[in-house]
């Protein structure tokens, strides 16, 4: 807040949490690929938006992040967030013994990470 009450452009003004919804494609690059050239850049571009996300909250103000838990961008973001102090909540279409298959999920990697 400003001196004169008003809320500055560029600040978040004071909340009891923050809350962010995220979606990304299940699969960022080839099927029989576990990671392309992009993941480091990914993993980079993900580190600055959350450092961000965090500088403008204070540090006793919870981050919740809603999202899926496809393979690809959302498990990236949900790594990035998670590794800052969020709260994940993630809906899944079917139990987590299902969801997480050798089919959707070919590399034991990504079934570990869910």
């Amino acid at each position: 807040m400003q001196p004169d009450g008003s809320a500055s452009s560029d600040a978040i003004v004071s909340l009891d949490f923050f809350c962010l919804g995220f979606a990304g494609p299940r699969r960022l690059g080839p099927e029989d690929a576990e990671a392309g050239p992009w993941a480091k850049q990914l993993s980079d571009a993900l580190e600055v938006a959350v450092l961000g996300l965090r500088s403008r909250l204070a540090a006793s103000r919870p981050l919740c992040v809603v999202g899926s838990l496809a393979q690809g961008a959302d498990l990236a973001i949900a790594e990035a967030l998670l590794a800052h102090g969020a709260v994940l909540r993630a809906w899944l279409p079917e139990p987590l013994d299902r969801f997480a298959n050798e089919s959707d999920f070919p590399h034991a990697d990504d079934r570990l990470r869910l």
